[in-house]
């Protein structure tokens, strides 16, 4: 494919920038969040995929279904869905008609190449801890950016927070001050040990279909407070959330750490 060169999405970009920065202003929290999001997301769509449908028919049979079976022509697991009289059967997933992945591509790229450009100027053995966005470093170490420093341009640095103490365990796995960020494990999650959290479990509807719904209900403790078992009465209708302990491995497996 050939492409020309050009700012894309200008507009959109624009727009949305000086909504967040007003709702910001305005200390409007759930508007700053959401017109963030719809800054940050938009690239991502470009790059979407979509299940390939093999068959799609329409079938006299109301019932709501959806198995997996084996396509006996190309012998790969096929995902059979039936609902409202619609029968679709998938079967791996491909680039969405509307995708555009060179956009994606160099999005990620481009951000990648700053972030190692910014880590060059503060120093490869001063910064101790960056992710996909942003550097953790010490306070003596911040004139080396203070240049590239304004909290209300589109595309500057900013400070989002100051600590005393940082503990670092693992990718998405540290503590900054008394703010804790860890992937994979919820913010209602109760730590039950060093390495262990008890974590909720929502199951999605492919288990629930796949495991029978009912028998769900009746062998999951359900989470309501903390007020104990439940009558059948009140099971009913209710999705089943239960409890699991998740222990964390916390090795770092991206290089040696000195």
């Amino acid at each position: 494919a050939r492409y020309s060169h050009g700012p894309i999405f200008k507009e959109y970009v624009a727009d949305l920038y000086a909504q967040k920065q007003r709702y910001r202003a305005e200390g409007n929290l759930v508007w700053t969040e959401v017109t963030k999001r719809l800054l940050n997301s938009l690239y991502g769509k470009l790059a979407q995929t979509a299940p390939y449908e093999r068959l799609k028919e329409w079938v006299d049979d109301p019932a709501l279904l959806r198995y997996e079976m084996l396509d006996p022509e190309s012998g790969e697991m096929a995902m059979v869905t039936q609902v409202m009289g619609s029968r679709v059967v998938t079967t791996g997933r491909i680039e969405h008609r509307l995708a555009i992945p060179a956009i994606p591509a160099h999005v990620t790229d481009y951000a990648r190449l700053y972030l190692a450009n910014l880590i060059e100027r503060v120093g490869w053995d001063r910064v101790l801890y960056c992710d996909t966005d942003s550097l953790i470093f010490r306070r003596s170490d911040l004139g080396r950016i203070s240049a590239l420093l304004d909290a209300d341009r589109l595309g500057a640095l900013s400070v989002d927070g100051e600590a005393a103490s940082l503990t670092i365990h693992a990718p998405k796995d540290y503590q900054f001050g008394p703010k804790v960020t860890l992937k994979g494990v919820s913010k209602g999650s109760r730590r039950v040990g060093p390495d262990t959290y008890e974590v909720r479990l929502w199951p999605h509807l492919r288990t629930l279909m796949r495991d029978n719904y009912r028998r769900l209900l009746q062998e999951t403790p359900l989470l309501v407070g903390d007020k104990g078992e439940m009558s059948e009465t009140q099971r009913r209708g209710l999705y089943p959330v239960s409890r699991r302990l998740k222990r964390l491995a916390r090795r770092y497996l991206k290089g040696t750490v000195a």
